[in-house]
């Protein structure tokens, strides 16, 4: 504030200095010159991506270290159930039954027969009817049998026949002697262990019968609407009033559940170690060593869960008051429902 002001000679000389020497373009000693859009964002992406990668570092080691627990524990149950589970469970989901409940391919009377087709008994009406179209309610008067062998049609228009008997051998004997062993017509596709006529299981997707579905739905289609936007709000008011305690029940359920089943296993371990009856057949399967692990596991995953919890609570809270927020202004401005419809 003591200093004098400046003369207008020292302000004239102060520009000179400031000007560019003869023959050097102006814009290149400019350091005030905006820059270009384009530029402007690469710049600043590129500005990003270098503080980025310079404060890149685990944030969440504690989370990491349960994942990876996590992802062993899945691994060693999986490598447990390949040596110590039932594999008939899996064959079960390769091999089809038949009317009778036995497991094509693998029961003692049909282990010969391992594909499975559905059919009706001999003499039944065509599948077809006059019109060219499904008869109704063919498909429940199915009937499913082992067979040696897919069947396949003989004719083009044998789906309009009667069903016919098959060969006898191809069929278990009791199914051959109840007229179950006939085939009405058609070919079939073998997926897996199953023979399927695609004719028969594919929906038709003819025009006039999707419009008249929709002729028929139509009332319901027209409420639903309303009804999405009243079960919207009823939500929210749910999430607004009862959100926290929600997220914090399930909290507190995802650690008391183990421990209680750590002791259910630890409970069956010493009844089957004193002699006594377990309570299902699946704890006579394993044994009491391994219940007793299973048991310690559970109860190890409970207390890293109740730590993960008081490690994350202040994160807990953050994300219940962002969703307690968030309802609200739902709530309030109704309209942000529509707004990505309208946006570009």
């Amino acid at each position: 504030q003591d200093r004098p002001p400046a003369s207008a000679g020292a302000l004239t000389a102060l520009a000179a200095a400031a000007m560019p020497p003869p023959g050097v373009p102006q814009h290149r000693l400019s350091v005030a010159e905006p820059l270009a859009p384009a530029q402007a964002r690469r710049s600043s992406a590129a500005s990003s991506r270098s503080v980025a990668h310079a404060g890149a570092r685990c944030t969440d080691c504690l989370c990491c270290l349960i994942f990876v627990v996590c992802i062993g524990a899945m691994g060693a149950l999986a490598v447990f159930g390949s040596i110590h589970g039932n594999s008939q469970v899996l064959q079960r989901f390769v091999n089809g039954r038949d009317s009778h409940g036995r497991l094509c391919g693998v029961d003692g009377p049909v282990k010969d027969f391992r594909d499975v087709f559905f059919t009706l008994p001999v003499r039944s009406d065509p599948v077809m009817a006059a019109s060219g179209e499904l008869r109704p309610g063919i498909k429940n008067e199915l009937k499913a049998v082992c067979t040696k062998k897919c069947p396949q049609s003989t004719s083009a228009t044998s789906e309009r026949q009667n069903s016919t008997a098959r060969e006898g051998d191809l069929c278990p004997p009791d199914d051959t002697s109840a007229g179950l062993c006939a085939w009405y017509g058609g070919n079939t596709t073998e997926l897996g262990f199953y023979c399927v006529d695609l004719v028969l299981f594919t929906e038709s997707s003819e025009a006039g019968h999707w419009l008249q579905d929709l002729k028929v739905a139509s009332w319901r289609l027209a409420v639903l609407p309303l009804i999405a936007v009243v079960l919207g709000f009823l939500y929210l008011v749910f999430v607004q009033r009862l959100g926290a305690t929600c997220i914090w029940l399930s909290i507190v359920v995802s650690a008391v559940v183990p421990i209680f089943l750590g002791w259910v296993f630890f409970h069956e371990a010493g009844i089957k170690e004193s002699g006594g009856q377990t309570m299902n057949q699946t704890f006579d399967r394993i044994d009491v060593k391994d219940l007793r692990y299973f048991a310690y596991g559970l109860w190890i995953l409970s207390g890293l869960i109740g730590l993960l919890a008081c490690c994350c609570c202040g994160t807990i809270k953050g994300i219940i008051a962002v969703l307690k927020i968030t309802t609200e202004f739902l709530m309030d401005v109704p309209s942000q429902f529509v707004q990505p419809l309208g946006a570009q």
